[in-house]
């Protein structure tokens, strides 16, 4: 569960955003869903099959996305819990969150971990947000859809030539190898332009 952006004022009045990733449409991995590394267990063998992640400037997505899209290519089983364990807030969509001392965000939510009422609405709240989301892509957003419907053949002839087509989207919008992280080390302020 992600925590999108928001105010202290939002925060407190609960207009805050929530959407679930690296849910697996299949039960298991497709290289079309993004999948959080905080989130990930592995045994230690998988480490000498599949190897280490390569650094971001090997690499034209994230080297934790690169890394999943290799261990599936090598026949790795990457399997899904069905149980939301995790809920994120992530620092790549937070302009300058490197750069801040104190994250209100987090104090929030950590604050109310223990507060089974506020956990209750958080999943009531993701399951009208997922409702509504489904419902606007199938019905209000068509050309959306189309292009979805497009694109989806040439997403599997990637992933049939063993490309990683996150990587070829990453490409495309971002530039070379490394330019998506280079771009979220910029925004985040973890290296100023």
């Amino acid at each position: 569960m992600n925590i999108l952006p928001g105010s202290k004022e939002e925060l407190r009045n609960g207009n805050y955003n929530i959407r679930l990733y690296g849910t697996p449409p299949f039960g298991n991995y497709t290289p079309l869903t993004l999948y959080i590394a905080s989130t990930w267990f592995f045994e230690k063998k998988v480490i000498n099959t599949v190897g280490y992640w390569k650094t971001e400037d090997r690499t034209y997505e994230t080297p934790s996305q690169e890394w999943l899209f290799r261990a599936w290519k090598k026949g790795i089983s990457i399997g899904f819990s069905k149980k939301i364990s995790v809920i994120t807030l992530f620092s790549g969509h937070r302009k300058n969150s490197y750069m801040l001392k104190e994250s209100y965000e987090h104090e929030f939510f950590y604050n109310k971990l223990d507060d089974s009422q506020f956990i209750s609405n958080l999943f009531e709240r993701l399951a009208v947000t997922l409702s509504a989301d489904l419902i606007k892509s199938k019905h209000y957003q068509p050309v959306r859809s189309f292009l979805l419907v497009l694109r989806y053949p040439i997403y599997r002839l990637f992933v049939k030539l063993g490309i990683n087509p996150r990587a070829v989207k990453t490409l495309i919008r971002y530039g070379g190898k490394g330019k998506l992280i280079e771009w979220h080390r910029k925004y985040t302020g973890i290296e100023n332009p």
